[in-house]
Formats: structure tokens, C-alpha cells, sequence
């Protein structure tokens, strides 16, 4: 059997990960130096509470011990494989450290590491797809080889409504930020093409006009009339409302494409805080 293991970049639980028939190995939480697994030990909900109080939490890759435990657990049956599909590196230690756990545990040659080169949204279509696949027969190998087609098409933008989380992030400077707060623009930042990285590439006044920033990009990288065969997912900060905002701007624009709304893991309000949303595309049909 082929194991699928992943993180919850992908917005799923690792209890729903295990009705679904895969395993979710959290990333984590600190706050005041106490440690949280995402979607275990703290919702998104729950987190925001605690930012807009003055919490300044940080973020980290899953415990590695319990990586390499799963590992080792999932290997008990010698015919036995597992896939590991990790958020992209460079925006996470995730993937180097299961590379570290695989040379650790009891088989290394069964454990395949991917780096899905993105997060969220398109990795959880990538994590979906495997699942499939494995379900119909697909060994590691052929399951990688159509992950490795799937993002050529696919594209991350995210909305920020306090630039102070992306100064910390490293993404704005100290007087970007400032002004920025005081204008109350609404920054965008793009994943690069290499998924290390997410880059400022320009601030709008209203959300309607970010979404046309985002559109921009995304037919830059894709096509004019992106749509057919795509998915578009809309993953929130604890505000639906703009998520659904958003859902209505994008489906006239792209009214063939798949719309699917989700709520961001509480990892990703450490770097985006609360009422960012990512905006991100992938061809999955």
C-alpha cells in the first residue's frame, strides 16, 4: 500500500486527513513560547482572537519526532510505501526536515519527499489528486510525475490587511509599512516561480482592485480567460465574508473556472494575519 502523508498547509485537519484515507503531521504554533499544533491543538478562530488581543505568535515546521514516528509506523508492512507531499520549501523548514526524518527512519528507500512548491489551496488540489490516483492504482512514481504537470499551471497571490505582519515576514520595510497603514492601502504579494519565496508586487486602495492586481498576474503566468479546467481557491483569515466577496468578483470574470473557498490554518495568520486572503489558481481537470 502507498501511504500519503502532508501538512496542514493543505487546510485539512489530521483528523479529517484520516477519514479521507491520508495522514496530516501538523505544522506548529508558539505562542509566548508555548508550541500548538495547527488544527489540533488551535483553530484559525481561536489564534485571530489571540492576535487581535496583541498576541504575536510565531510559526514552525511539524515536530520532527512525530514525523519520523509516523514514518516508522506506516513502514510495518514491508511492501509498504509512503509519499510525502510537503509545502513548498523556502517558505517552510517542512520539507528539508522530512528529508532528514526519511535518511532516519527504519526504510528509507520506501519513503518518497515531495516538494509541492506551493501551499494551501493548490497543494491540497495536489494532495487530492494523489489520493485518487493511489486509490486507482498509481505507484509513487506516476503520482509525482502528474504533480510535477500540475504546477505548470498553477499560481498564489495573497491580500494583506496589516502590513505589519509582512514587515516581520520580511516582506515590506519598516517605512513601506508605515505608510502603507496610514493610507490603509491593501497589499499583494505573489508566490515566485520558485514557491521559496512570496514578493510585495504592488498596494491597492480597495479589495476590488487587488483582486484586478491578482487577475493581472495570474493571466500573465496563465492565459487571458483563465478558466476552463482551473480551480480557484479562496482560502480566508477568519473573514468569510471577504472570501465570499471575492468568490462573487472572480466568477464573473472566470465563469468556467471552479470556485472553492476554505479557511486558512492558523499557521499562515502568523505570516498573513487576520482578513488576508490567498487567491491562488490550478488547473485541475
Amino acid at each position: 500500500m502507498l501511504h500519503l502523508v502532508s501538512d496542514t498547509s493543505t487546510l485539512i485537519s489530521p483528523a479529517a486527513a484520516l477519514e479521507q484515507g491520508f495522514h496530516i503531521v501538523p505544522l506548529e504554533v508558539t505562542i509566548n513560547d508555548q508550541s500548538f499544533a495547527d488544527l489540533e491543538e488551535i483553530t484559525t478562530s481561536q489564534l485571530a482572537d489571540k492576535i487581535r488581543n496583541g498576541a504575536m505568535p510565531s510559526s514552525s515546521q511539524p515536530r520532527p519526532a512525530r514525523k519520523l514516528d509516523l514514518y516508522n509506523e506506516l513502514l510495518q508492512n514491508p511492501e509498504d510505501e509512503i509519499l510525502d507531499l510537503c509545502i513548498a520549501n523556502g517558505l517552510s523548514g517542512t520539507y528539508t526536515s522530512a528529508c532528514m526524518m526519511k535518511d532516519q527512519c527504519d526504510d528509507p528507500n520506501r519513503v518518497h519527499v515531495y516538494n509541492t512548491h506551493t501551499l494551501c489551496g493548490p497543494q491540497k488540489a495536489m494532495v487530492e489528486t494523489a489520493l485518487r490516483m493511489r486509490d486507482e492504482g498509481a505507484d509513487a512514481q506516476a503520482i509525482m510525475k502528474q504533480l510535477d504537470h500540475m504546477l505548470e499551471s498553477h499560481f498564489s497571490g495573497i491580500m494583506v490587511r496589516d502590513f505589519d505582519f509582512l514587515k516581520r515576514g520580511g516582506r515590506a520595510g519598516s517605512a513601506s509599512a508605515l505608510v502603507g497603514k496610514v493610507l490603509k492601502l491593501v497589499p499583494v504579494a505573489i508566490l515566485n516561480e520558485s514557491g521559496e519565496s512570496l514578493s510585495v508586487i504592488g498596494t491597492s486602495r480597495t479589495t476590488g482592485k487587488a483582486f484586478a492586481k491578482i487577475k493581472e498576474e495570474i493571466e500573465k503566468k496563465l492565459a487571458p480567460g483563465t478558466g476552463s479546467g482551473y480551480t480557484l481557491y479562496l482560502s480566508h483569515g477568519d473573514d468569510p465574508d471577504l472570501a465570499q466577496k471575492a468568490a462573487a468578483w472572480f466568477a464573473k470574470v472566470w465563469p468556467e473556472a471552479g470556485i472553492e473557498i476554505n479557511e486558512l490554518c492558523p499557521m499562515f495568520l502568523v505570516h498573513g494575519g487576520p482578513g488576508c486572503l490567498s487567491v491562488q489558481i490550478i488547473k485541475t481537470k
